[in-house]
């Protein structure tokens, strides 16, 4: 019988199978009707990603003809138990958006690079620098574009948006992140202001590439405490948007040392993404180390108290 703990996941993950699943690195559809390579068995056409109900129903032909859900595709997947499947879950449930939201066709080059052209890089006064000075930031990276207009699938209206493009380890752009500005230089006001395109290819062990690439280089969770860390420690910091993707980074050929800045999370999630990857990178040969926050919350938060 399932305790209390994995019902309320359960139950928290409905309608968000799709952004769960991506950002584990498992490629579904949401079409109910298209037929794709199943992401357990391969083939070309026996998999279909359903999410009738919302938790993420799925069916194989050779797999399992009959229903299955979101847990269970994570535990095939993975090929890992019950409990290590709630456990990657668990730390997703309250940062990806509900399917409902996510109506943006997969991202193609093109789709990229209209939305690339329909930017342009960050300047003083401009809405991303008011939005980022707003958040006790300065020193803008180069590398964060500001769209006048770019459209928001939840409002299905234009709004301003900060873009910033996520790479795989060789360099490879698959998808951008977005964060929609309100008039009053804050997050706009919809329940999920920040969302990621969907990938061209898996995310995993990609990142944000703020800053130039070095030797030696940090990663970290979000955009904006990447920024804060670059004022704070002159370390070019790359944001892996999640701890899933954070765990799974790969530093890219001449990397030679990586600092894990995790996020000091209630629940362990952000620290334990940080010494996972720590671990895993540790026996790769790579020299590492980890910070952690002194207060809960991310180095964002413990920036602005001690600038405050």
């Amino acid at each position: 019988m399932q305790s209390s703990k994995y019902t309320r996941i359960k139950e928290a993950a409905v309608g968000k199978w799709p952004g769960i699943l991506s950002a584990l690195g498992i490629d579904v559809s949401e079409n109910q009707r298209k037929h794709t390579p199943c992401p357990m068995c391969g083939g070309k056409d026996r998999f279909r990603f359903t999410n009738e109900t919302g938790n993420g129903e799925w069916y194989c032909n050779q797999c399992d003809p009959h229903a299955g859900d979101g847990i269970k595709l994570v535990m095939k997947v993975t090929n890992c138990d019950f409990k290590s499947a709630m456990s990657a879950i668990a730390p997703l449930v309250g940062t990806v958006e509900p399917s409902k939201y996510q109506q943006e066709a997969p991202a193609t080059k093109d789709i990229l690079k209209e939305i690339y052209n329909g930017s342009k890089p960050v300047e003083f006064g401009d809405t991303v620098y008011a939005y980022l000075k707003a958040r006790g930031l300065s020193g803008m990276p180069k590398t964060l574009r500001y769209h006048p207009k770019c459209y928001e699938p939840e409002t299905k209206q234009e709004h301003p948006a900060m873009l910033a493009l996520f790479s795989l380890p060789d360099g490879t752009a698959v998808t951008m992140h977005r964060t929609w500005i309100g008039p009053d230089n804050g997050k706009l006001q919809i329940e999920h202001p920040k969302k990621v395109l969907p990938p061209i290819r898996k995310m995993t062990g990609g990142a944000v590439r703020l800053y130039p690439q070095a030797e030696h280089i940090g990663v970290c969770e979000g955009i904006e405490t990447a920024i804060a860390l670059h004022i704070a420690t002159k370390v070019p910091v790359w944001p892996c948007l999640g701890t899933s993707l954070l765990e799974s980074f790969i530093p890219p050929d001449g990397v030679k040392s990586v600092i894990v800045y995790g996020d000091n999370d209630a629940n362990f999630a952000g620290q334990k993404a940080a010494y996972a990857l720590a671990n895993r990178l540790s026996l790769d040969g790579i020299t590492v180390d980890v910070d952690i926050p002194d207060i809960r919350g991310d180095f964002l938060d413990q920036f602005l108290g001690e600038t405050q």
